[in-house]
């Protein structure tokens, strides 16, 4: 299987600087998975700020932020496949 790689971004838009918990789903492209090894060493990275993440059944991908800022994008890349 190849490999490639998806980036995604996420702000908040609300009042304050910054969100509580947030929650951003990704829904993958047709016949694509996301790689748990790569979302894995998304958590370790603190300034990703990603607390966990959950694969439903479809492939779409939960990912949990302790907060999302709302002066910056938020971004991240992970691996699929």
């Amino acid at each position: 299987m190849s490999s490639h790689h998806l980036g995604v971004c996420c702000r908040y838009a609300g009042e304050g600087g910054v969100s509580n918990m947030a929650v951003l789903e990704v829904k993958m492209i047709s016949g694509w998975v996301a790689s748990i090894s790569s979302l894995i060493d998304l958590i370790k990275m603190e300034e990703v700020r990603l607390q966990k993440y959950e694969i439903d059944p479809d492939g779409t991908v939960q990912l949990y932020f302790n907060e999302v800022p709302s002066r910056m994008s938020q971004c991240l890349v992970t691996r699929v496949g």
